[in-house]
Order: C-alpha cells, then sequence, then structure tokens
C-alpha cells in the first residue's frame, strides 16, 4: 500500500454524494422475457461521499436520437483516486445515484461501471486517477 504523501491530489475537488441501489431489499417482478420491472420503490444503501473533480460536457455530449434508440452520452464526469474509493469500500457501478455536488441537490446517474483511467504516475507503479461519466437519465432502468 503507498502512502497519502506519494498520492497526487485533485485540483479543485469537491465532495460529491452517492447513492447505490440496494438490489437485495428492492421487490422486482420477472416477466417472461426475464426482465425485472420495479414494483414498489427503488430500495437505496446509506449515501457515502468522495473527493473528486467534477466536469460538466457542451452540447456535443448530449444524447443524440436515432433510430435504435438514444445513443448514451454523459452530460460530465467525476475524477477519482483510486485510493479514495478504495479507503470508502466502495464499488462504483453503472446506474448509481449522485445526489450532491458540493452543497449542490442533483440527479446524475454513473454511466459504467469501470472508470477510465485518467492520469498515470510512475511512483506509484500504475493509474492513481480515474473518470467516471455521469448522465441526467438512469441508464440501468432501475
Amino acid at each position: 500500500m503507498t502512502s497519502f504523501d506519494d498520492i497526487p491530489e485533485l485540483i479543485e475537488p469537491i465532495v460529491v454524494t452517492i447513492q447505490q441501489f440496494d438490489e437485495a431489499n428492492t421487490v422486482t417482478s420477472a416477466g417472461l422475457s426475464g426482465r425485472h420491472e420495479l414494483l414498489n420503490v427503488r430500495a437505496e444503501l446509506p449515501p457515502f461521499t468522495l473527493p473528486a473533480q467534477v466536469a460538466f460536457g457542451d452540447n456535443s455530449m448530449k444524447p443524440e436520437f436515432q433510430q435504435i434508440g438514444v445513443d448514451e452520452q454523459a452530460a460530465g464526469y467525476l475524477v477519482l483516486r483510486f485510493i479514495d474509493v478504495q479507503n470508502a469500500g466502495v464499488t462504483l457501478k453503472r446506474g448509481d445515484k449522485i445526489t450532491k455536488l458540493g452543497q449542490l441537490d442533483v440527479e446524475y446517474y454513473l454511466l459504467h461501471t469501470l472508470g477510465d483511467p485518467a492520469a498515470h504516475f510512475s511512483s506509484q507503479g500504475g493509474f492513481t486517477l480515474f473518470r467516471m461519466f455521469f448522465a441526467d437519465r438512469n441508464p440501468a432502468g432501475s
């Protein structure tokens, strides 16, 4: 494990509050297709916070409507440190809800489970920062 002194800091981070979906305590119905539909309300785990840099996109990152449906595009992304997520004891997942950016109440959803490596520092032996894209609609459909 590396010490915190060796890890690069985020630039002007804010506290991001994230709430995860509680699959075990959400009642769903499996139809003939096998797709699970919510029967009542989405159960959620207690929220947690992480420091992150936040970047919002421009119009080129908005959804594009096509014959096959919506081409999922990001409204923005978070830059996180691997060690902060690891120390929080969480695994970020597609569909996790961002409820606060600093003091601002929001409703954004993570678009993917695996973050995109964003910065490499040779003293750490690999990537130390990663990006998680988010949108204003829930990609997980829950």
